[in-house]
């Protein structure tokens, strides 16, 4: 993502999911824009009694005390302070959740550093969805790269799926669309894929890979392919609580690849990696259902000092 920046909630487990068991999940995945709903209504009515009940007080004190000239800025206070409310409620995005009329069923994102050119990277990504809303035909995704050079943006290689021009630029992100060429139903579901190629002339990366969960989803898998002619020192596991530098770190654990099969280690708070495969200098991290807002990063380091080496950071939401 490329947001990758998404959100959902949920729990790893060991234990194998009945069919059944994974419709009721994704029954009360698609109610959660609903309960928000429901939520916001509630803390609604709630601030309207509250304002209503204050302006009444000051009101009926004005009257008592005859201060008839507190009955004008008692009406203001009012009135005022119920437009705010009309439109913070009803015209704020809330920025842990993008309601975009689907969720994803899986997510995948493969980061690729070649061999014969460090400079050069390539991101494939691959998002299985479905649809919750009905006429759901467009696909919004997101990506942020810390590399200097050039950017050929994401080309779309699904069948059926087509660009919509160019990349556009907003709040740091870069974000993209692509044309399903028909209408999703509710509970149907599409599979988009993308493959994008970096060059970082100016060699100016940071060595990490990330994305942040804006949607529910079922499954999100980081990969990683490194050149192998760059022994690593150093694999990093970080859950944040949010995206950005005001994030708080949830939970960390460090790789020890000097062990045959890349032992974790975990160092720091609360994070699944009992999905994490290394094997020579490929890493892949799977989280089952990972939280909405959350950010889960592979950050790493090479054992070699080499101007080649610096690795692009790609930051996906």
């Amino acid at each position: 993502m490329p947001v990758l920046v998404i959100r959902h909630n949920g729990v790893a487990s060991n234990t194998k999911e009945t069919p059944m068991n994974g419709r009721f999940q994704n029954f009360f995945i698609s109610l959660k824009p609903f309960g928000a709903l429901t939520f916001n209504l509630l803390q609604l009515i709630s601030a309207v009694i509250g304002i209503i009940t204050t302006s009444i007080c000051m009101s009926f004190i004005a009257w008592l005390l005859q201060f008839q000239n507190w009955m004008v800025p008692t009406a203001t206070f009012f009135l005022g302070a119920m437009l705010t409310l009309a439109f913070v409620t009803f015209f704020r995005q809330d920025a842990s959740i993008q309601w975009r009329g689907y969720i994803y069923t899986n997510s995948e994102y493969m980061y690729e550093i070649h061999e014969d050119n460090y400079r050069h990277h390539t991101l494939t990504a691959k998002a299985e969805i479905k649809a919750v809303d009905e006429k759901v035909s467009l696909f919004t995704d997101t990506y942020r790269w810390t590399g200097e050079g050039k950017d050929e943006g994401p080309k779309v290689i699904s069948p059926g799926h087509s660009s919509l021009g160019k990349k556009a630029k907003y709040k740091g992100q870069n974000y993209y669309y692509v044309d399903l060429e028909h209408e999703l139903i509710s509970g149907e579901k599409a599979t988009i894929k993308t493959i994008q190629d970096f060059y970082d002339i100016e060699n100016k990366f940071d060595p990490f890979f990330s994305r942040t969960i804006v949607l529910p989803t079922d499954r999100l898998m980081l990969h990683l392919v490194l050149p192998k002619t760059l022994p690593l020192a150093r694999i990093i596991f970080s859950e944040w609580d949010t995206d950005g530098p005001w994030g708080r770190l949830f939970g960390k654990a460090r790789a020890q690849t000097n062990t045959q099969n890349g032992e974790i280690k975990k160092i720091q708070g609360k994070i699944d990696v009992r999905k994490v495969n290394i094997q020579e200098n490929e890493i892949s991290w799977q989280i089952i259902r990972p939280k909405i807002g959350h950010n889960y990063e592979i950050r790493w380091q090479y054992s070699v000092t080499d101007t080649r080496s610096n690795v692009t950071s790609i930051l996906t939401s």
